[in-house]
C-alpha cells in the first residue's frame, strides 16, 4: 500500500490544544483519511477531561463520555445510573468473559426471534420481574385496593368482549370455573360503572 495504513475503528485521542486535530492524516489510505476529514471536531463534543485509565477510574470515565448530552437530563441519569450499577455488578459477582459471551449470545438469539407479534426482551422483562417492579412504582397501590398486575403473555387487545354473566369458556376444554365479584372504588366504596375486566 506504498506506506500507506489502513486504520480501523475509532480511536478519539486527546488533543493538546482543542483546535488541532491530533490525527495526522498524511500516512493514512485515501478512504481511512476521508473518515477521519469527516469526524466531528473537537469542539463538536461536550466531553469532560478523562482520567487516565484504571480499573478503580474506568466506571467514571465510562459515564464522563456518555453523558455528554445537554438536551435530556434525565437520560443522562438514567444512564449513568445504568453504568454504575452495571459495572458493580460485573465487579461483585467477578464475571468471566466467557460467562459475558454467554449472556451476550442469550441477549442476541432473544432480538433475533422477536417480531411485530413477539417480543422476547418485554418477556425477559417479565421474568426478571422489572415489569411488575415498575408496575408498582408507576401505579402505586391504594390502601384497601386488590394489587396491581401487568398484562400476561396471553393477553390479546384485539379479544372479544362479552357481557357480564355470559362464559368465556371454550367448548369441551377442562373444568369450568365460575367467578363472582364486584369492582369497588377504593375511595368512595362505591361501585364502578361499566367497569371492564381484562
Amino acid at each position: 500500500m506504498s506506506g500507506k495504513r489502513q486504520v480501523k475503528g475509532y480511536v478519539k485521542t486527546q488533543p493538546i490544544k482543542p483546535e488541532i486535530n491530533a490525527v495526522d492524516s498524511s500516512n493514512l489510505i485515501t478512504a481511512a483519511a476521508k473518515k477521519w476529514s469527516d469526524l466531528p471536531s473537537d469542539k463538536s463534543f461536550q466531553i469532560s477531561d478523562l482520567l487516565d485509565m484504571t480499573g478503580e477510574n474506568l466506571t467514571e470515565n465510562v459515564i464522563r463520555i456518555n453523558s455528554q448530552g445537554s438536551e435530556n437530563p434525565r437520560l443522562n441519569y438514567v444512564l449513568s445510573k445504568l453504568v454504575r450499577y452495571l459495572h458493580d455488578f460485573v465487579r461483585e459477582v467477578d464475571l468471566q468473559t466467557d460467562e459475558w459471551e454467554a449472556a451476550c449470545q442469550f441477549l442476541t438469539k432473544c432480538g433475533q426471534i422477536s417480531d411485530e407479534t413477539r417480543h422476547e426482551f418485554i418477556l425477559l422483562s417479565d421474568i426478571l420481574g422489572v415489569s411488575a417492579l415498575l408496575d408498582t412504582i408507576t401505579y402505586p397501590r391504594v390502601e384497601g385496593t386488590t394489587e396491581s398486575s401487568v398484562l400476561g403473555p396471553f393477553f390479546d387487545e384485539k379479544a372479544n368482549e362479552v357481557a357480564c354473566g355470559e362464559s368465556i369458556c371454550s367448548e369441551n376444554h377442562g373444568d369450568v370455573t365460575l367467578v363472582r365479584g364486584k369492582v369497588w372504588d377504593a375511595k368512595t366504596g362505591r361501585p364502578v360503572s361499566k367497569a371492564l375486566i381484562e
